[in-house]
């Protein structure tokens, strides 16, 4: 079962990723080409250069999330003993999952309440900006929830689960 849902999210949190990537690159690619080779100003590439970066970083956290691979120091963390270590990745997964989820309640207000558009683009509301966290943080809490049962798997048994994977 877990194994299908890994598939699923991964497989689109890949072509978002991509497709989000490709889609800045040819805005750049066409900026360029505006105003360099055509000497035109054409500043909405910016503004929705600037929009879909977003969805990059919120796209590409979901393949980063499914990979456990957020920055942070784990020199003395490791050093504990497979008990203690799985009660503090339990902790920090519990408080990433509120994170999250405080961030797409926050991200639920703040789009009631905009209002306004894009400037070069006045067809476009700046709505647009909280689309990739309403995508990406729920799939990042399900991977977060994930870790947090293999984490409490790991503070019960008293066994290190994460050591055994990298191993494997």
């Amino acid at each position: 079962m877990w194994n299908k849902i890994d598939k699923c999210i991964n497989c689109l949190g890949s072509v978002l990723t991509v497709s989000s990537v490709l889609l800045v690159t040819v805005l750049g690619i066409a900026q360029v080409m505006f105003r360099f080779v055509i000497k035109i100003s054409v500043p909405w590439t910016e503004e929705l250069m600037r929009a879909v970066y977003i969805y990059v970083v919120f796209f590409g956290a979901i393949l980063l999330e499914r990979e456990n691979g957020e920055v942070r120091t784990t020199m003395l963390i490791e050093k504990l003993p497979a008990r203690l270590h799985g009660l503090w990745e339990t902790i920090v997964s519990i408080l990433s999952i509120i994170f999250n989820v405080i961030l797409i309640i926050g991200s639920y207000y703040a789009y009631q309440m905009t209002i306004s558009y894009l400037g070069s683009l006045p067809d476009v509301s700046q709505k647009i900006f909280f689309i990739p966290l309403f995508i990406g943080c729920p799939l990042m809490i399900v991977y977060q929830i994930f870790y947090m049962i293999r984490n409490i798997k790991e503070f019960i048994s008293g066994k290190s689960l994460i050591r055994e994977d990298e191993e494997s």
